[in-house]
């Protein structure tokens, strides 16, 4: 289960800023969702991959997703605001390559995005398969096991980096398009 409460996600007539609330549920082949519609889309969104990056992700990340054809590259501040980007099909992707977000950044809206039929995936995880052979591989990032090897508050790091998707095909072009660029 995941919920989502944004203090300001839209200012009303009066200058006075309205918050939202939203929630998933995954669990088994129960989805459910505060959406309206089973998969949120963008109005103005054009044909091409949007992807959201920090703006301090590395130049080679950068490179090589601005290369997929049809591409356009975004940037945003917070792991958490950027995959309800994707929640919200804002984006078709959300790409970070360092290890510098938490569990506890991606776990909620990561129970919007199952719930949507969507994930979000250990990167290098990913990339580990696709070298394997294993193409389709999600990854799917887990809660419930720290990292044995690391101490403190980093146990519980997205170590891998992550994608966040509603599309799981989406996962292939990221992954094929930084194959040998990083890690």
């Amino acid at each position: 289960h995941g919920s989502l409460h944004f203090l300001m996600s839209s200012c009303r007539g009066d200058c006075r800023w309205k918050g939202q609330h939203l929630w998933g549920v995954s669990y088994g082949e129960v989805n459910v969702c505060s959406f309206k519609h089973r998969r949120p889309s963008c109005p103005q969104k054009r044909d091409g991959l949007s992807v959201l990056l920090s703006s301090s992700e590395k130049p080679a990340v950068k490179d090589a997703l601005a290369a997929i054809p049809s591409s356009s590259l975004m940037y945003a501040s917070g792991a958490g605001y950027k995959i309800l980007c994707v929640v919200q099909g804002l984006v078709d992707v959300y790409v970070l390559s360092e290890g510098s977000t938490f569990r506890w950044d991606s776990c909620a809206p990561h129970a919007l995005l199952r719930a949507l039929g969507g994930g979000v995936s250990d990167l290098r995880e990913c990339m580990r398969a696709r070298v394997s052979g294993n193409k389709g591989h999600t990854a799917e990032l887990t809660y419930h096991q720290p990292h044995n090897e690391s101490q403190g508050v980093d146990r519980w790091a997205n170590r891998g980096g992550i994608i966040a998707y509603l599309d799981s095909s989406i996962i292939d072009k990221v992954v094929a398009a930084l194959a040998g660029k990083i890690f």
